[in-house]
């Protein structure tokens, strides 16, 4: 008899074959280090397309002079993929191989800024990480609903000596993807592992490397 899991992953994988983004989304990191150099927190910048930023101004309405009114500004974060359980975006830190839980966002702003909505918010780090330990940051959203677009710069609060690098889903030696793909194949008795798409925003967007001097 098969698995639950298997089972649950046979009624999921035709979803993702068929899964693509709706909402586009650039995204900015700002790495805040504190005193003894260790990482404390993540400031997440979100730039909505401007498509998607027209259909929220559509219901909200424009801002006046001085900005979003406060009744505008709360349902603008009603509609911030931010505040979705379900389908909202994820920031996921690793270091030393393992994840690195981080508290609930706190909201910073939101705005127009041009034709694109943008929000901020701020991750702070349930324990901070030495910033000697190379750590691993990736936004994404699990439904692929919301492509991300990881910024190839980050900014580094705090801290001299630190460099980011974008990776790529498919860069030299990752072989996650493929791996998860053949596995399922084997499992799911495919003909060959290119017959199982994997769409999922946890494996087709990229992601920041840190490395910070000892």
């Amino acid at each position: 008899m098969p698995s639950i899991r298997l089972v649950l992953l046979a009624l999921l994988l035709p979803c993702a074959a068929a899964a693509h983004p709706h909402v586009f989304i650039d995204a900015a990191l700002t790495l805040r280090y504190d005193a003894q150099g260790r990482l404390t927190a993540i400031e997440e910048s979100w730039a909505y397309d401007e498509l998607y930023s027209l259909l929220m101004l559509s219901e909200v309405g424009t801002p006046g002079p001085g900005g979003f009114a406060a009744d505008q500004l709360s349902r603008l974060q009603r509609q911030d993929a931010a505040w979705d359980p379900v389908a909202g975006g994820v920031l996921a830190v690793t270091a030393a191989g393992g994840s690195v839980p981080t508290l609930p966002p706190r909201p910073i702003a939101m705005g127009l800024e041009g034709d694109r909505i943008v929000s901020r918010r701020l991750h702070s780090l349930t324990t901070p990480v030495a910033g000697a330990v190379p750590v691993t940051i990736r936004v994404f959203d699990p439904t692929y609903y919301v492509a991300f677009s990881m910024p190839s710069q980050v900014v580094i609060q705090g801290r001299a000596g630190c460099t980011a690098a974008l990776q790529g889903t498919e860069a030299p030696g990752d072989t996650g993807t493929g791996a998860l793909r053949a596995a399922l194949a084997r499992e799911m008795g495919r003909a060959a592992p290119g017959d199982v798409q994997i769409d999922f925003g946890a494996f087709s967007d990229d992601s920041i490397r840190v490395r910070c001097a000892g």
